[in-house]
């Protein structure tokens, strides 16, 4: 029975480590491998980390629906073009970090926010600069860590 359950937990440690070590680094941004947001947002997987390299980025509304880490790297420009949510955080332990998060949509009956999160445990947004939003944030979760927010 004792050498069942040191199986049991070498194969949960294993599977951990294993995760960790298949997270993969997505750069995005002007001569990099993806070129827009969304696309390697498609292709990341829980775990992974996001670096976006700064230009200005008009995509819509940007779901992050992963458990990842994304990192604006020389603060890149996030644009609602006054039409959209520019960021919706949909998962869990995510970490968004180092943007510039401006002109999001000012529609009363949706409550498009410069970002918006929805129910999530465990999610930081730190160092970010919201402008010209709606609302800056609006948040439906618990212990999500603010810090080091301007505008």
């Amino acid at each position: 029975m004792l050498n069942f359950l040191h199986s049991i937990i070498l194969f949960l440690l294993f599977s951990l480590c294993a995760c960790s070590l298949m997270a993969e680094r997505i750069e995005v941004g002007p001569g990099k491998r993806f070129k827009a947001i969304r696309p390697a947002l498609l292709a990341s997987r829980d775990h992974d980390t996001i670096y976006v390299y700064h230009t200005l980025y008009k995509e819509g509304t940007i779901v992050i629906n992963k458990k990842i880490v994304m990192i604006g790297v020389d603060t890149p420009v996030l644009d609602g073009d006054l039409k959209y949510e520019v960021v919706s955080i949909k998962a869990d332990s995510v970490t968004f970090s180092g943007f510039q998060v401006q002109n999001s949509g000012i529609e009363t009956m949706d409550d498009p926010g410069g970002i918006k999160v929805y129910d999530g445990i465990g999610v930081v947004i730190e160092n970010n600069i919201l402008e010209n939003n709606f609302l800056e944030y609006i948040f439906n979760m618990a212990k999500t860590v603010l810090s080091a927010i301007t505008g």
